[in-house]
């Protein structure tokens, strides 16, 4: 997704843009993903309002410039947030985002209320909390939106199962771990088993550690800030009892668990044209 992104911001230095988000609806052609990529910091991807799909003699490229990424907030404003990606697979999808999606819009009768009514409601309400920096409602509009896509995923006919077993650990330990932190976790997961998650940075490192004990993630599968993160200790009294109480309660689940890779991170900046 990102490779995409920077051939578009390539281009930039090479023509100027015809409107706002020229250059995000560019991207999308290559993936959705992309167009938020070609901008830091937290940006919104716009959907285009249904009813003007419905409409009779739809214009495709008007539509298409409806459909844009702009940056809502820069980096700074996020700059104690942080993400931890637990990759939970390593092999391909059975079936792709773009199938999966076709076949959901035509299937699934809860798709159509979640693009109607649910995501503009919990968009406003999420660009809100994040101007307020609130990451507790944060947290928990991610963790409702991304099991409402996963429903939706259920919903369709074949039914898309992204999720496996280790991701529904993660879920699990997440709200465990939601009942004692002070500042609440968010995760989501896109089509597919990776959680991304979401934490602060008074907690992250106690984050980090926890899920590398709980799942014994190798050094090896730990980028540089994880495996910085691993070394930390659980000073938390309810956090340690409660990976000890996860790990002997869940030792069956844990040993068919697989955790490939650990990733720590936090939002990014702006684009950076790079000397040659």
């Amino acid at each position: 997704m990102c490779n995409y992104a920077a051939m578009c911001l390539q281009e930039a230095f090479e023509f100027k843009p015809e409107y706002e988000g020229h250059l995000t609806v560019l991207a999308r052609l290559g993936s959705g993903s992309a167009c938020r990529s070609v901008y830091g910091g937290i940006v919104e991807w716009r959907g285009v309002n249904p009813s003007l799909l419905d409409a009779k003699n739809v214009n495709i490229d008007e539509i298409s410039r409806l459909s844009i990424a702009k940056q809502l907030f820069k980096q700074e404003h996020v700059k104690d947030w942080n993400v931890l990606v637990v990759i939970a697979s390593s092999r391909e999808k059975e079936t792709s985002s773009t199938i999966g999606m076709r076949n959901t819009v035509l299937t699934s009768p809860l798709i159509q209320h979640r693009v109607r009514h649910t995501v503009p409601e919990r968009v406003d309400a999420i660009v809100k909390a994040i101007r307020d920096k609130d990451l507790n409602t944060v947290a928990e509009i991610m963790i409702k939106d991304s099991n409402q896509f996963h429903a939706c995923c259920l919903d369709t006919y074949p039914p898309l199962l992204y999720l496996n077993h280790t991701s529904s650990l993660v879920i699990s330990a997440i709200h465990k771990l939601n009942e004692i932190l002070p500042i609440k976790l968010g995760y989501t997961f896109d089509a597919g088993p990776n959680a991304v998650i979401l934490a602060h940075d008074s907690v992250i490192d106690l984050v980090n550690k926890f899920f590398v004990e709980l799942f014994g993630v190798p050094q090896e599968r730990l980028n540089e800030k994880a495996s910085k993160g691993s070394t930390s200790q659980i000073t938390n009294t309810q956090v340690s009892n409660l990976l000890a109480e996860l790990q002997k309660k869940w030792k069956d689940e844990i040993a068919l668990a697989r955790v490939y890779h650990l990733l720590r991170t936090r939002v990014g900046d702006d684009p950076q044209k790079l000397s040659e």
